[in-house]
């Protein structure tokens, strides 16, 4: 009998499988998956990504001015 095992998530608080968490190395994470899952982080991420603002080129037209002395 293998039960596939379980974790709760600390963000949604849903009880999700091992598959839906990412791996980590750290040794803080007693089971090497993160706290978190991979949904959580996904949405986290986009919410805090930070877009660079297009830069404004503006075209001053300037006038040419022939002078004939």
């Amino acid at each position: 009998m293998s039960e596939t095992p379980n974790k709760v998530c600390r963000n949604c608080q849903v009880t999700k499988e091992v598959k839906d968490f990412y791996k980590t190395k750290n040794k803080a994470y007693i089971d090497n998956l993160l706290h978190w899952c991979k949904e959580c982080i996904k949405i986290y991420r986009k919410e805090k990504r930070v877009y660079a603002p297009k830069p404004v080129f503006s075209k001053e037209e300037k006038e040419i001015v022939f002078s004939f002395d």
